[in-house]
C-alpha cells in the first residue's frame, strides 16, 4: 500500500467540491433548495482494494467483500478502485474497476471476483475529472472503506495530505480495514485513520474481517444537513424519543454535521425528536423536527436552514417589553419548528423563506393559552417585525354568602375548559383582582364551609381595564 497515495487520489476526488460548496448566495436572489429527486441515492461508497502487497491476501478476501456487498442498500450508489501490485521498477496508477454510479450489486461483485471490469476489458487508469463530478452529483456524504492487506510504500508521507483532507471538512469517511496485517501495518493505518477523523480495525481471518467490514459498510439511517444564511456550518444535533419533547429530556444521542453541514448518525427503527442548534451561538434558538420516522425503506433526511429570511417577535405586556416563548412552524406540513426566546429588545429567528405560524406564550404564566398568529410570510432579504400583545385585563369578584359580604373561592376558566386559568380567595370588601388576557370567561365562586358554588359565564374582559363580576344574590342560607 503506498498511503501518500491512497490519501492524495481522495483529495483530488473531494478537493474540486470545495468551490461549489462553498459558493455564497447572490443577495438579489432568494435560495432555492435544491429539488427532491425521486429514487436519489441515499448513500454513496468508494471501495478502494490494495494490491500493493500482492494479490493472495486479497483473494481470500474477495467472498467477505462480496457477502458484505449483497447487504448494502439498494438506493445505494458505489465505485471500486483498485490499487495493482506495483511493479519492479514504479508504482502503478490506480485503476477504476466501477466508476460511481447505482450500485449494481452483482457487475459490482463480479468486478470484486475477477478484478477486471466485467467485460473483461482492462480497467482503465482513474479519470480524476470525471470521478470528481460523479461525487459531486451525488449530493449525500460517501463512505470510503480501503481495504489493506499490507504495506509496500512509495516513500511518501501521507501524514500531511491527510491533515488536509480533514481541515476541509469534506463530506466523506474514511474506514480503514487491516486484513491479516503486521503490528507495524497497523500502526501505519491507524494513524492514517485517526489523522482523517476517520476509523481502523484489524481482521486476523475470515470472519474478523466480515465484521470488521460489516461495521465499515454501517449507513447512516439519519442524516441532517445545516446551513446558516445559505451557507454551511458545523451544528450541533440532539436525538430524542418522539414522545419525550425537549423539555429537560436529556437526549439519547448528540452529534456534530461537521463543517460541511452534513452529518448522519445510525439509531435503531422507531420515532425520534430532533433539536439542531448552532453552538456558536446564544443557544436560545434552535430547530426542532417531531415526529421523525428512521425505517428500513429509506435514510430520513432533515434541513435545518438558519437565514435567509429574519422574523423579530416584540412582545409586550401591559406596555412594557417582554421576553416571550415563542416557536415559529413552517405551514404546509415541513415539519420544521423553531424554538426560543422572543428576546427585549426583539432577538432575530433565522429561517428559510416562507409561510410560518407563530406561537407566543406569556413567560409569567404558562398556563394562559398562547397567543397564536398563523400565515405569517417571511421574505428572503427582509427582516418581518410580529408584534404580540400580553396586555391584561383584570376581573374583580365581589359576593354575599347569607346576606352579608364574605370570603369565597373564585375560579376562573376559559369557555368549555375543566381546569381554571387563575384561582385564589376574594372578599366582598377587599375584592382580588385577577390578570388575565383579554377575552371572554366563565367566573365561578365557591363557598368553602358548605361548598355550594355559582357559574356566571360570558364575562368579558378588556385590555387594561377592571370587570367586576358582583354576585349580588350571593348563597342563599342553608
Amino acid at each position: 500500500m503506498r498511503p501518500a497515495s491512497v490519501c492524495l487520489c481522495l483529495l483530488l476526488l473531494f478537493c474540486a467540491a470545495i468551490p461549489a460548496r462553498a459558493a455564497q448566495p447572490d443577495p438579489a436572489q432568494p435560495p432555492q433548495a435544491a429539488p427532491a429527486r425521486p429514487g436519489a441515492a441515499q448513500s454513496a461508497f468508494v471501495v478502494i482494494l490494495d494490491a500493493t502487497a500482492g494479490y493472495a491476501r486479497l483473494e481470500a478476501a474477495k467472498p467477505v467483500l462480496n457477502a458484505v456487498v449483497r447487504d448494502l442498500p439498494e438506493n445505494a450508489q458505489a465505485a471500486l478502485y483498485l490499487y495493482p501490485q506495483p511493479s519492479q521498477v514504479a508504482c502503478l496508477p490506480v485503476r477504476e474497476l466501477v466508476p460511481l454510479g447505482p450500485l449494481n450489486k452483482l457487475d459490482f461483485m463480479r468486478a470484486v471476483s475477477s478484478l477486471a471490469r466485467p467485460d473483461g476489458k482492462p480497467a482503465p487508469t482513474l479519470d480524476l475529472e470525471a470521478a470528481t463530478k460523479r461525487i459531486l452529483a451525488v449530493r449525500t456524504p460517501v463512505t470510503a472503506v480501503f481495504l489493506s492487506t499490507g504495506l509496500d510504500t512509495c516513500g511518501e508521507d501521507p501524514g500531511p495530505v491527510v491533515s488536509l483532507l480533514k481541515a476541509l471538512g469534506l463530506p466523506f469517511t474514511l474506514r480503514i480495514v487491516g486484513y491479516q496485517v503486521t503490528s507495524n501495518q497497523a500502526a501505519v493505518l491507524d494513524n492514517m485513520a485517526g489523522l482523517s477523523g476517520g476509523t481502523y480495525e484489524s481482521a486476523a481471518d475470515g470472519a474478523d474481517l466480515a465484521r470488521a467490514l460489516r461495521r465499515a459498510f454501517r449507513v447512516e439511517n439519519l442524516l441532517v444537513r445545516a446551513t446558516r444564511l445559505g451557507a454551511p456550518f458545523d451544528a450541533l444535533v440532539e436525538v430524542r424519543p418522539a414522545s419525550a419533547g425537549t423539555a429537560g429530556t436529556p437526549p439519547l444521542a448528540t452529534f456534530r454535521t461537521g463543517p460541511s453541514g452534513l452529518g448522519g448518525i445510525s439509531l435503531p427503527l422507531g420515532r425520534y425528536e430532533l433539536t439542531v442548534s448552532d453552538p456558536t451561538a446564544s443557544g436560545r434558538i434552535r430547530s426542532v423536527f417531531k415526529d421523525v420516522a428512521v425505517t428500513n425503506e429509506r435514510i430520513a433526511v432533515r434541513e435545518a436552514a438558519f437565514g435567509g429570511a429574519e422574523i423579530r417577535v416584540a412582545a409586550i405586556k401591559n406596555g412594557k417589553p417582554i421576553d416571550a416563548r415563542v416557536e415559529i412552524a413552517a405551514e404546509g406540513g415541513s415539519g420544521i419548528l423553531i424554538q426560543g426566546q422572543s428576546g427585549s429588545p426583539p432577538a432575530p429567528f433565522l429561517v428559510s423563506p416562507g409561510i410560518y405560524s407563530i406561537r407566543a406564550s406569556d413567560p409569567e404564566n404558562p398556563r394562559r393559552p398562547p397567543s397564536v398568529l398563523p400565515s405569517i410570510a417571511a421574505r428572503s432579504g427582509v427582516v418581518t417585525t410580529v408584534p404580540v400583545s400580553f396586555d391584561e385585563g383584570w376581573i374583580s369578584v365581589r359576593a354575599l354568602v347569607n346576606g352579608m359580604p364574605g370570603n369565597v373561592l373564585v375560579e376562573i376558566y376559559s369557555p368549555g375548559e375543566k381546569e381554571p386559568l387563575a384561582t385564589g380567595m376574594s372578599g366582598a370588601e377587599t375584592p382580588k383582582a385577577f390578570p388575565v388576557l383579554p377575552g371572554v370567561y366563565d367566573v365561578k365562586i365557591i363557598d368553602l364551609p358548605t361548598k355550594k358554588s355559582v357559574t356566571r359565564h360570558d364575562v368579558s374582559v378588556m385590555p387594561g381595564r377592571t370587570t367586576t363580576s358582583d354576585f349580588a344574590s350571593g348563597f342563599a342560607g342553608p
